[in-house]
């Protein structure tokens, strides 16, 4: 006896997902072909497994991206509506952002010391109540946590890894 779900035959379903797989292969040889090679050196060809959520064989190359729209390698244009972390503030690389970003990678990008731009972008935000900082991971992340949360009165639970990040944050807090 055939399986149903909600009224429908679940072979039709089976059916038409594997039409739609061979659709998308078909329609993706570069974007298959350059998984292929980055799954050389990457796990199924990508650096974040995220990037495996969608139910496509693999994912599609991105060629380019403006605004709310990207082109993927294999020249098909999409409406962005996941748009990523940065892109949905702003689009894909907006003229303003961009042409700063180029202005700016002829001084460097990844110093670890400031610039006098902290003291205009500074003017730009309330003072500050507390000492803040910002990192977002790695190394600095776990100690930037420790900085903040000791200069506070609140009690500190740090969730840490076996890294040097959380061997750092260890010689702060000491011993779990």
């Amino acid at each position: 006896m055939a399986m149903i779900e909600a009224g429908v035959p679940m072979e039709r379903v089976a059916a038409m997902i594997e039409r739609e797989r061979n659709h998308y292969v078909q329609r993706n040889p570069k974007s298959k072909q350059l998984a292929e090679e980055a799954s050389v050196n990457w796990h199924h060809g990508v650096p974040m497994h995220w990037m495996l959520d969608w139910s496509t064989p693999f994912p599609l190359f991105v060629a380019d991206a403006t605004g709310a729209k990207l082109t993927d390698v294999d020249g098909h244009n999409y409406d962005d509506f996941c748009l990523g972390d940065t892109g949905s503030m702003f689009g894909h690389s907006p003229t303003p952002v961009a042409a700063a970003i180029a202005e700016q990678a002829r001084h460097g990008l990844t110093y670890m010391l400031p610039t006098e731009d902290v003291i205009a972008v500074g003017r730009l935000r309330p003072p500050p109540r507390m000492p803040t900082g910002s990192s977002s991971a790695g190394a600095a992340a776990s100690p930037s946590a420790t900085r903040f949360w000791s200069s506070t009165a609140a009690t500190m639970d740090l969730a840490t890894t076996p890294s040097s990040a959380s061997k750092t944050a260890r010689q702060f807090i000491g011993p779990a």
